[in-house]
C-alpha cells in the first residue's frame, strides 16, 4: 500500500493546507520454477489481496478530513496533525494471508506445497498519529501550555505468523510427528501488537512502549517445536521469554513416495526489547528529543533442507526480521531576544 498526502500553510507551497488519501493496494504473485515440466520444483511468493488504508495530513485539524488518534478519536484543535491507518486483509481468510512456499518432486512423486513463511489477516488496524497541542487535557500532551508540544504514536497489529512447515504430502501421509500442528509450523506468533509514544515540548509526558494483544483480548503468544519432547513449547509471553531460544536440528522422514523424503529443520529465535530515551537540555535551548522503540518481536533464523535418495532438493537459510516500531519527537525553544 502507498500514499503521500502533504499539507502546509506556506503561501509559496503547492501543497494544500489539508490532504487525505486512500492508500493504494498492490497485490500479486511471484512464481518461479526449474522448468522440469510436470516434475518441476518451484517457489511462490503471494501477497494478501485486499489491504486497506487511509492517510491524512492537515495544517489545521478539523472534523474533515479526519486526523485520528490511535484510538480513532478525531482531532479538531485547528493545529497541525497527521495520521495513517493500514490493515492487511483479503476477500477470504486464505487470500488475506501473505505466503512464501515451495514445491518439490522426487522422481514422479509430487510432495505438494511446503509453507516457509506466512502472515495472516490482521485482527485490527495498524495506526500512526502525530499532532501538536497548545493546551492540556486532550488525547496527548495532556499537561502542556504556551508553545505546546508535539506528540507521535504508533500501534502495530500483526496477523498470525507461521514459519517452517512440512510438505503437504508428508501431512496427508501421516508422516509428521504425532503432535505436529495441523496448522503446519515450526514457529508460530499469534495475537501480537506493540505500541509506542513520544512527546517533546512544554511539559511532555515520558516516552512509553508496550506489547499487547492485537485482538484486544488475551496476550501475544509464541510457540515453537521442541524436537526432544516431540511437542510444542508452552505458550511464551514476552514477560517470561528468554533472550534466545535454540531449536536443535531434527529430521522428519516420509517413505511413501518413490524414494524416501527427509525434511531437516533447525533454528534460533531472539526476542526484541522495548526501549525509550530522551535528550532534555535545560529549557530546550538546544534540541530536545524523545524516542520510543519496540524492536522486532522476534528475529528468527531457520535452516531448512529437503533431501531424497542422496540428492538435495532444497536447502534454505530463512531469516525473519519483523522490523522495529519507532517514533521520535523533537522540540527547540524559540530564541529569546537580548
Amino acid at each position: 500500500v502507498g500514499a503521500a498526502p502533504q499539507a502546509d500553510t506556506d503561501p509559496a507551497s503547492l501543497a494544500s493546507p489539508l490532504a487525505s488519501s486512500v492508500l493504494t493496494h498492490i497485490t500479486g504473485t511471484l512464481f518461479a520454477s526449474d522448468n522440469n515440466g510436470a516434475n518441476a520444483n518451484w517457489i511462490q511468493v503471494r501477497s494478501s489481496n485486499a489491504d486497506t488504508g487511509t492517510a491524512t495530513a492537515t495544517a489545521s485539524a478539523s472534523a474533515s478530513p479526519a486526523c485520528t488518534t490511535l484510538t480513532a478519536v478525531t482531532i479538531t484543535n485547528a493545529l497541525p496533525c497527521a495520521s495513517v491507518d493500514v490493515q492487511q486483509a483479503g476477500t477470504t481468510a486464505a487470500l488475506g494471508t501473505s505466503t512464501i512456499q515451495i514445491g518439490v518432486h522426487s522422481g514422479s512423486t509430487d510432495w505438494g506445497a511446503t509453507p516457509l513463511a506466512s502472515i495472516g489477516p490482521a485482527p485490527g488496524k495498524t495506526r500512526l498519529f502525530t499532532s501538536r497541542s497548545t493546551t492540556g487535557g486532550g488525547a496527548s500532551c495532556t499537561a502542556t501550555s504556551g508553545n505546546g508540544c508535539v506528540h507521535a504514536g504508533a500501534i502495530r497489529r500483526l496477523g498470525t505468523i507461521r514459519l517452517g512447515g512440512l510438505p503437504a504430502k508428508v501431512l496427508t501421509d501421516g508422516a509428521a510427528p504425532a503432535a505436529w500442528s495441523p496448522n503446519n509450523y515450526l514457529i508460530e506468533l499469534t495475537n501480537f501488537a506493540d505500541e509506542v509514544h513520544a512527546e517533546s515540548g512544554i511539559s511532555p509526558a515520558a516516552p512509553t512502549t508496550q506489547r499487547l494483544a492485537a485482538s484486544g483480548v488475551g496476550t501475544p503468544i509464541l510457540r515453537y517445536w521442541i524436537p526432544s519432547l516431540g511437542a510444542y513449547s508452552a505458550p511464551i509471553t514476552w514477560a517470561t521469554a528468554p533472550s534466545t531460544v535454540t531449536i536443535p536440528a531434527f529430521t522428519v522422514t516420509d517413505t511413501s513416495g518413490s524414494g524416501s523424503l527427509n525434511v531437516t529443520m533447525s533454528g534460533t529465535i531472539t526476542f526484541g526489547a522495548l526501549q525509550t530515551d530522551t535528550v532534555l537540555p535545560s529549557g530546550c535551548s538546544t534540541l530536545c528529543t524523545a524516542r520510543a522503540t519496540a524492536q522486532s518481536p522476534i528475529n528468527a533464523d531457520i535452516t531448512y533442507t529437503i533431501t531424497s535418495g542422496g540428492s538435495t532438493l532444497a536447502h534454505l537459510n530463512i531469516s525473519v526480521d519483523l522490523a522495529n516500531l519507532e517514533v521520535t519527537t523533537k522540540y527547540r525553544a524559540a530564541p529569546v531576544a537580548s
